[in-house]
């Protein structure tokens, strides 16, 4: 079962709305960030291996699987489809000798940016609560932490974003994706 996320860290790439009057500065700085790396939510010093033995992801605690556009997906298939790519990001940087740990993600919200906010450089992103525990003993390896990540998809600005808005399927993947990628660098550390 997920830990219970009572008191939260946050890391993650960002996401949500951007403000229209900060439309330039997001533009500008939009470049600069995606190159950013990811926060370890790992206790300061912790450099011990981790063995992933297991994945579990809580969509149970989400209004709607999907939010932003129109997008008919149940939270069982997110569920899975998250678990899924989740667990094949971490399988690259797990190590087998390592310590054995479960990860528990409970999910707070995927949201996919409608194309009128690509004009805005609009992001999809999602956002959950990772922590990660021994498997055997129940120890805390790594507390509730918020983690966002972005798509993984590069988004445009202004008219040249509506131009070039991705199908739902490849925003959701995605999403998805970029999760479970900064899930995976939270963990693990950039990817070099």
């Amino acid at each position: 079962m997920p830990v219970a996320a009572t008191e939260t860290n946050e890391v993650g790439t960002g996401g949500g709305l951007i403000h229209l009057g900060r439309v330039m500065l997001a533009a500008l700085a939009f470049v600069g960030l995606a190159a950013c790396d990811v926060p370890s939510i790992r206790t300061s010093g912790d450099v011990s291996a981790l063995n992933v033995q297991s994945v579990e992801v809580d969509t149970s605690q989400m209004a709607v699987a999907v939010e932003g556009r129109a997008f008919a997906v149940t939270r069982e298939k997110l569920d899975a489809d998250l678990t899924a790519a989740i667990t094949a990001a971490l399988a690259s940087k797990s190590d087998p000798e390592g310590r054995p740990v479960r990860v528990d993600i409970t999910m707070e919200q995927l949201r996919l940016a409608p194309p009128i906010e690509r004009v805005a450089a609009g992001t999809s992103a999602a956002t959950g609560v990772v922590s990660v525990i021994e498997v055997g003993t129940g120890a805390v390896v790594v507390p509730p932490t918020r983690v966002t990540g972005n798509s993984e998809s590069i988004r445009a600005a202004w008219i040249l974003g509506l131009a070039t808005t991705q199908t739902v399927d490849k925003d959701y993947g995605g999403t998805v994706n970029g999760f479970a990628a900064t899930t995976r660098a939270a963990l693990f550390g950039p990817d070099e």
